[in-house]
């Protein structure tokens, strides 16, 4: 006869083996990141003037994607930073996140 607790140690190996065996094996070889994301933002620039810089210095501010900065660029000059309001996807919230990094000379 076996012993009581036999029985639950063999249960637990073979539940081990079980899962281990299910387990995909690591990849020797993580997969390419895509290029928007393998790419490093420059970082945020304070004094970023809105009527001279270009879109890879728009894209880096808080909240600006490739679009928003495009729009930016399309809906120069501009006279103030408040300006940024008519440019559609800035909103009241998102201009005052912008507003220490922007300036319009």
């Amino acid at each position: 006869m076996s012993a009581p607790g036999h029985h639950a140690a063999v249960i637990a190996v073979l539940l081990g083996l079980l899962v281990g065996a299910w387990r995909a094996p690591p990849d020797r070889h993580p997969p390419a990141r895509p290029p928007s994301i393998a790419r490093r933002a420059p970082a945020p620039r304070r004094g970023t003037d809105l009527n001279l810089a270009d879109l890879d210095a728009l894209e880096a501010l808080p909240g600006i994607g490739r679009r928003t900065a495009q729009r930016i660029v399309e809906a120069r000059p501009f006279a103030s930073v408040d300006d940024l309001l008519r440019v559609r996807g800035i909103g009241p919230r998102k201009l005052l996140r912008l507003r220490p990094w922007v300036t319009v000379r």
